[in-house]
């Protein structure tokens, strides 16, 4: 082989040593993306489980904020109710003042009965056990 030959031998062999390195770089690369991608789907999918759950809490959310304005707007008028259910109870049965006699035949509950300690049995003096309306 001559030197011509020996030089084109050697720029071949430059060249496909270049290639070689190339390709490497390109191996080590693609494996390096892989990972990268392998990471990036993986939060994606932890990102997508995020924003369905916080999706179903907002919608959970708007039902109760649904139901409690429902809520909410029954209680409108309620204390115009409340004061028409007064003022008929106040027909119903009319206002006394403490100590009044019951003239106009209203309901008055029975005094209470005494009840008398357990000791007094045995003998206690001065104190009358009576056994009537109890």
């Amino acid at each position: 082989m001559n030197a011509a030959g020996h030089e084109a031998w050697d720029a071949l062999t430059a060249a496909l040593l270049q290639i070689t390195l190339h390709a490497e770089r390109l191996a080590a690369l693609d494996e390096r993306e892989a990972a990268h991608y392998q990471q990036v789907a993986g939060r994606l999918a932890e990102l997508a489980q995020q924003w369905a759950d916080t999706t179903d809490a907002i919608t959970g959310i708007q039902a109760t904020v649904g139901q409690q304005t429902a809520i909410l707007g029954s209680l409108d008028g309620l204390d115009q109710q409340v004061a028409a259910l007064t003022a008929k109870l106040s027909d119903l049965a009319p206002t006394r003042t403490l100590g009044e006699d019951d003239e106009n035949g209203s309901y008055q509950p029975a005094p209470t009965a005494r009840r008398v300690s357990p000791k007094c049995f045995l003998g206690c003096e001065g104190v009358r056990v009576s056994f009537a309306g109890v």
